[in-house]
């Protein structure tokens, strides 16, 4: 069943374990800290974290797991001890403890202080915000894992306001085998460099191809000018629900398994970005690349929209597309026809997705900020039933041919 998007619900799995609260050694120095970033093709609305920098006022989740000497994380992670790992902060059982930004010493850290040990080192997972339960398992492959998310929950929408349009899911890049703090962007502590999971429109543009105006505006129009509204951009067919594995080496270059399946019984849905009603004037453009908002309504006035990331079919109607709307007006000089001279007429085009992002898999990828730039051609059309074509005329003459009279005598 086809619906607007606007919330989500995650259906979580927690993982219980110890932690190490004790000081291991004197040196204050020696406490884990953490320094953040925030990986590229970012963007900010609401809670969506932009550019490279992780906000201060935001918290974030890590674990921690301890690895004898001379071990490694890739080769002995199956052994390997959680060392920072369960909150009270969270659900029962949660994984992560909760980092936040300690202004007063410009480092972050955790409301109880965990320190390096002596021996051995420490592999640390991170994800961000830390309200979500995320699990992970050291026995597998899989890293760290969120099942079942859904990008929007239609049973509450459109009154809840607890939606996941404002959760900007992120997975650091994993450090392995560290044994005191290091340095990233000015800061002490452990490297936390994050990257978005989900896919995130960032909006749409649209313009004509060239001038169909011909250089004319109101009170210089001639015939065979032409200007355009746009009424409605949807985006169809799209899952919204899925799981998420990280892998076991988060974001480096030997990771496998890292990305998105779409979960078991996911249903899809449209994306409403803006729409127009039947009996008002829609959006005007022309040549001019215009940035088209969302309308009011759309995603309780955020503009973007986060998805789920996806591989795209080219198998039948119902493929992921963009559907545009919108109405060229004619002006063919005709003032008796009561509409001063214009005739309008509706024009509708879909385009799937799966040709649209054809030069990047044909898919929605992790980390990726998307902006639709839509061009309206009416050049080079060779659908005879395509209202958009050009009208063109094709000339030829009939040759004279005698007549049968020519032949007879006409006797007077």
């Amino acid at each position: 069943m086809k619906k607007w998007i606007i919330v989500a619900a995650l259906a979580t799995a927690i993982l219980a374990s110890c932690t190490k609260n004790e000081v291991r050694v004197d040196a204050p120095d020696q406490a884990i800290s953490f320094t953040t970033a925030v990986g590229a093709n970012s963007t900010k609305a609401d809670e969506i974290i932009s550019g490279t920098v992780y906000p201060f006022d935001e918290t974030f989740g890590s674990v921690a797991f301890l690895l004898g000497e001379d071990e490694t994380w890739e080769t002995d992670h199956a052994s390997a001890k959680v060392y920072i790992g369960v909150s009270e902060g969270l659900a029962a059982g949660a994984l992560g403890v909760e980092v936040s930004y300690d202004e007063g010493n410009n480092y972050w850290t955790t409301a109880t202080p965990y320190y390096w040990p002596k021996t051995g080192s420490l592999t640390f997972f991170s994800f961000s915000p830390y309200e979500k339960d995320f699990k992970i398992d050291p026995t597998n492959t899989d890293g760290l894992v969120i099942e079942g998310w859904d990008v929007h929950d239609q049973a509450t929408q459109p009154t809840d306001t607890d939606w996941n349009q404002e959760k900007d899911l992120m997975v650091a890049t994993i450090q392995t085998e560290q044994t005191q703090n290091g340095t990233n962007g000015g800061y002490k502590g452990v490297p936390t460099i994050f990257h978005h999971i989900l896919s995130y429109i960032g909006g749409f543009t649209i313009r004509t191809d060239i001038d169909y105006t011909n250089g004319h505006s109101d009170g210089s129009w001639t015939p065979g000018d032409m200007t355009f509204e746009l009424k409605s951009i949807k985006i169809n067919n799209i899952y919204e629900k899925g799981d998420y594995k990280s892998g076991l080496m988060p974001y480096k270059d030997e990771n496998t398994g890292e990305g998105w399946t779409i979960a078991d019984g996911a249903d899809r849905a449209d994306y409403i970005w803006t729409d127009t009603d039947a009996s008002a004037t829609g959006t005007t453009f022309n040549q001019t690349k215009k940035e088209i908002e969302p309308y009011s309504s759309f995603n309780n006035d955020r503009d973007y929209l986060l998805v789920m990331p996806q591989a795209f079919t080219n198998d039948d109607q119902d493929d992921a597309s963009i559907t545009v709307e919108y109405v060229v007006k004619y002006y063919n000089g005709d003032t008796a026809n009561g509409n001063d001279g214009w005739i309008a007429y509706p024009v509708t085009t879909t385009t799937k997705l799966y040709d649209i992002h054809k030069d990047n898999g044909n898919k929605w990828d992790l980390n990726k900020r998307i902006v639709y730039n839509l061009v309206i051609s009416f050049k080079g059309s060779t659908d005879p039933d395509d209202p958009s074509q050009q009208i063109l005329w094709a000339p030829s003459v009939v040759e004279w041919t005698d007549d049968p009279i020519n032949s007879g005598d006409i006797v007077m």
